[in-house]
């Protein structure tokens, strides 16, 4: 809960968290129990780390779909560092020509539907998001810079960054 509010509140890394926390210390206690006191950014970081990926995003989306039920029908996009592992899912080829030079990616949807339409709306959305999202995650959060790296915590803080824009967007 630290991590999400400090990055709500604008914070990127780790030591501003901490900070976050030692100010709003007060604030947190009325939702938090701290009974060591506020938790370091090494703490924060280790903790994150530590989350398998995948609870962390059923126990969000639990919190979330509680807190915005209206929200709980709506397509969610995740980038790579969130969907790691992952094994399921449509694949879309695309091509791209640039001058004399041509290149193909592939890139593979994990979905709960059917129905070839539907799966073709759902990935033009998806990209719709995407080219909008990254730019705000590259410039607002600095997340390419970020350096985050170990364990399971660059997974984990890019699905607290991307909670932070549905937030920041005001469909709370």
């Amino acid at each position: 809960m630290i991590v999400l509010c400090a990055v709500l509140s604008g914070i990127e890394d780790w030591v501003g968290m901490e900070e976050f926390a030692k100010e709003k210390e007060g604030w947190l206690r009325g939702f938090l129990v701290l009974a060591n006191g506020t938790p370091s950014h090494n703490t924060l970081s280790d903790v994150l780390g530590l989350i398998d990926p995948d609870a962390f995003w059923e126990a969000f989306m639990s919190w979330l779909q509680a807190a915005l039920p209206s929200l709980s029908d709506e397509q969610t996009c995740l980038d790579g560092k969130t969907l790691r592992g992952s094994r399921a899912g449509d694949r879309v080829e695309s091509t791209q020509i640039v001058g004399d030079k041509t290149s193909v990616e592939s890139r593979y949807y994990l979905c709960s539907f059917s129905g070839l339409e539907h799966f073709a709306q759902a990935v033009r959305q998806h990209w719709l998001i995407e080219n909008r999202q990254h730019w705000v995650l590259d410039v607002q959060f600095g997340e390419d810079r970020n350096r985050t790296r170990t364990s399971h915590a660059p997974e984990n803080l890019a699905l607290v960054r991307r909670a932070e824009l549905i937030f920041g967007k005001g469909l709370v």
